[in-house]
């Protein structure tokens, strides 16, 4: 894919500012890294930096279902 093929997520920061963030980008607080973006179901998967139960860092792989 080409960068302008990409697909990329939309998203509004607190301060309002939109940003265009394709697949292998960052978002978040927990350095969430987009993993797949499916624009035919609205679902983006993450893989976030956690601290864990046990005081450990933990990669920990998200769902969420974003508005098209």
């Amino acid at each position: 894919l080409t960068l302008a093929e990409a697909t990329r997520l939309v998203v509004v920061a607190p301060d309002g500012l939109v940003h265009k963030v394709p697949e292998g980008g960052y978002i978040g607080q927990d350095h969430g890294r987009i993993i797949r973006i499916n624009s035919n179901t609205g679902v983006v998967e993450l893989e976030e930096v956690v601290l864990g139960s046990l005081g450990r860092w933990e990669l920990r792989t998200v769902t969420i279902n974003v508005r098209q």
